[in-house]
């Protein structure tokens, strides 16, 4: 949804051959890391700022490449920085752009997720930063190259935005890096068995299955554990149940009663309502039934948990994700929701529950 007030215009592309009059493309090459080197339009009068290029200390930790401003820089003027981070594991782009725009102050209004050159993820963000008395519009996009993660932040004054909204889109639009890395997975992905039902999964093979013996009639479950760095406790708790859809489609609910039944025996306790979660990564998993979120806690610890259902043909699916706090283990609970979805995304049926 976009704001009738804030114009959110698409991206524009352009490059070293077509920028256009009063814009120019500018080369940057930033010593602290050369594969970093990247190519952006920007209006031709603007300047770049001196300060020093970073590098990320940490993975997650944000890091400046570069900041641009108007000449007449003052209070009002408009800028945009490019700024980067390192991952080692997989996360969602959308997952980590909320949590950046926390990092940047920046308060969303309109989101837009799509797929770019080599089926790229881009996620697109318009909001307001600064002040209550000087609010300024914030238009970022974010994109990922192999384990980074770029950011290229546009912001000006909210009673000038309107006049640089095209402007925005064309730089946010034409940021390239010039040694841009073929997509790819940071970490292989095993494969999990569970019987009757029949079905199979794909998981970051940083996860430890564990096939559930022993079930129900008509219920087969997988269990995917994620462990702290030290080996010492759970850093997120996936459990996949294949149950026939028949179950489901006599009575949905039940199936939710059931999930809340064995939270409840494993010493989970839920501490708000059931709500239906939009977000829109979900929709990446084929023939998505539903998607709710809940509030728990765990021995002392705050928890974040899902619950997805989903089919494959006369299979049904039932996704459960115990996260931590995403305030709490930001990259943890990234990596938890990424590895949820491909479960779920790649869960294939045997030939007893074809998938049509």
């Amino acid at each position: 949804m976009q704001s009738p007030d804030l114009p959110f215009p698409d991206a524009i592309k352009a490059d070293a051959g077509n920028a256009p009059i009063g814009f120019e493309w500018v080369e940057i090459s930033p010593p602290a890391d050369h594969g970093m080197n990247f190519g952006i339009v920007l209006p031709a009068e603007w300047m770049q700022e001196d300060d020093p290029i970073e590098k990320p200390e940490h993975a997650g930790q944000l890091a400046r490449l570069a900041m641009f401003g108007e000449s007449n820089a003052g209070p009002q003027s408009a800028s945009v920085l490019v700024a980067y981070t390192v991952l080692e594991h997989d996360v969602h782009l959308f997952d980590w752009m909320q949590l950046a725009c926390d990092e940047f102050d920046l308060d969303p209004l309109n989101w837009r997720v799509s797929r770019g050159p080599m089926d790229r993820e881009i996620v697109e963000v318009l909001g307001l930063t600064g002040s209550p008395e000087d609010p300024f519009i914030a238009r970022a996009v974010c994109f990922a190259d192999w384990g980074r993660i770029i950011v290229v932040l546009s912001t000006a004054p909210m009673a000038r935005y309107a006049d640089l909204a095209d402007a925005f889109a064309l730089i946010n639009g034409s940021f390239q890096l010039s040694l841009p890395v073929q997509p790819g997975h940071l970490e292989n992905r095993n494969t999990i068995h569970a019987k009757s039902p029949d079905f199979h999964l794909e998981y970051p093979a940083s996860w430890t299955p564990r096939v559930l013996e022993g079930l129900v009639e008509g219920k087969s479950a997988v269990e995917l554990l994620l462990k702290t760095a030290d080996a010492t406790d759970l850093a997120g708790y996936i459990r996949i149940r294949g149950i026939d859809t028949k179950l489901i489609d006599d009575d949905p609910p039940a199936t939710v009663r059931f999930v809340c039944d064995e939270l409840a025996e494993a010493g989970v306790r839920i501490e708000s309502a059931w709500e239906v979660d939009d977000d829109p990564i979900w929709s990446e998993i084929p023939n998505l039934i539903s998607a709710h979120h809940a509030i728990g806690k765990l021995k002392k610890g705050p928890l974040e948990i899902y619950m997805i259902l989903a089919t494959r043909g006369n299979l049904g699916l039932c996704g459960v994700l115990l996260a931590p706090d995403s305030d709490d283990a930001p990259i943890e609970w990234m990596r938890a929701k990424y590895a949820l979805i491909i479960a779920l995304k790649t869960a294939q049926a045997s030939a007893e529950y074809p998938n049509s």
